[in-house]
């Protein structure tokens, strides 16, 4: 029996019980249309295009006047830099502390 598809966003598959996996399904080597990363990164295609507008998204590829795509690599980069250890966390810090104490 074909396992089903992990679609993050999801409720839990009723015959598994299991929640979906929430970590977006970026293949590497890949490269994107604004509307596929959209979908996978649950956002709006008028993000991306306000993301890129203000250079505040992932790198990106235009060709010709309309053509915008994205490379995986760039994107997981830029969903690491998005990292935070806290809410207060303004992600200038670089590396995590040491536990208290050690």
């Amino acid at each position: 029996m074909a396992k089903p598809k992990k679609t993050p966003g999801k409720a839990p598959d009723k015959t598994s019980g299991k929640a979906p996996d929430p970590t977006p399904e970026i293949t590497i080597g890949k490269r994107y249309s604004p509307k596929e990363l959209a979908d996978i990164l649950g956002v709006t295609v008028q993000i991306l295009t306000y993301l890129r507008m203000t250079g505040r998204g992932p790198k990106y590829v235009k060709f010709g006047r309309r053509n915008v795509i994205y490379s995986a690599v760039e994107v997981n980069r830029y969903l690491k830099e998005q990292e935070r250890l806290s809410t207060s966390d303004d992600g200038t810090r670089y590396t995590r502390l040491a536990p208290y104490g050690t």
